[in-house]
């Protein structure tokens, strides 16, 4: 406002926000397949099955409570859930959205 710079537009933010979206996914992507290949790297050099691995999970629901007095069961209608390998000390959080680890 000091300066007298007009505001962007709206849509011209999330054009931005769009491409730079796209870009940081890519990227996680691309860093998640070389986090995959290294832990099948050393999966070789252990003689163990390339397509095993050993992860900690934990999982987080939308729900403030755990039950619910309406209905059985979780109190949420979404879930997330993150899985962390423990094969090496760097403890790694992966996904296996392509199937990387299925024969």
């Amino acid at each position: 406002a000091n300066l007298d710079i007009p505001p962007p537009a709206r849509s011209s933010m999330q054009r931005r926000s769009n491409v730079v979206g796209s870009a940081i996914k890519k990227l996680n992507d691309q860093d998640m397949t070389e986090k995959v290949n290294m832990l099948k790297v050393v999966n070789r050099k252990r003689s163990n099955p390339e397509h095993s691995i050993n992860i900690a999970m934990d999982g987080r629901y939308n729900s403030s409570t755990i039950a619910s007095r309406k209905k059985a069961g979780q109190n949420a209608s979404q879930s997330i859930g993150i899985a962390c390998e423990t094969m090496t000390e760097k403890q790694y959080i992966i996904r296996d959205e392509k199937n990387l680890f299925r024969r």
